[in-house]
């Protein structure tokens, strides 16, 4: 935490990288909630877009739900993050974050989406797309 607030203390940016990816990406990938939480909420002047999308089309949350941190989903949604965005083109046209959850085995994450009615329609084939 320390090096995120010397980063912004000097002027750093926390500018996407080429692909896409910010640094809530990360924080949502590794499950770093005191990362996480200085970035939506901490980060003077410097908020990172929780719907920021990577070249691939994964948000924050997105990544969150794949890896499994409900801690960083729950954070995101606090924070006003779309958890109805869908991946886009013709590849993966309409995969949300349900399908991602479900297709990672992490059953925490599809609980928490249905029961909140986050997404609301969990009668769903979830065939293996190649």
């Amino acid at each position: 935490m320390q090096i995120l607030k010397l980063l912004r203390d000097c002027g750093g940016a926390f500018e996407p990288t080429g692909k896409g990816t910010t640094i809530l990406h990360l924080a949502a990938k590794q499950g770093n909630a005191s990362t996480a939480r200085y970035l939506l909420h901490g980060c003077k002047g410097r908020r990172i877009s929780v719907d920021a999308q990577k070249k691939n089309g994964m948000t924050p949350a997105m990544v969150a739900a794949q890896k499994g941190h409900l801690i960083i989903l729950r954070m995101l949604k606090e924070a006003g993050a779309d958890l109805s965005k869908t991946l886009d083109g013709a590849k993966h046209g309409g995969i949300d974050l349900l399908y991602i959850a479900a297709q990672s085995g992490h059953d925490v994450i599809v609980g928490y989406l249905l029961d909140k009615q986050i997404i609301k329609d969990g009668n769903r084939s979830f065939d293996k797309t190649e």
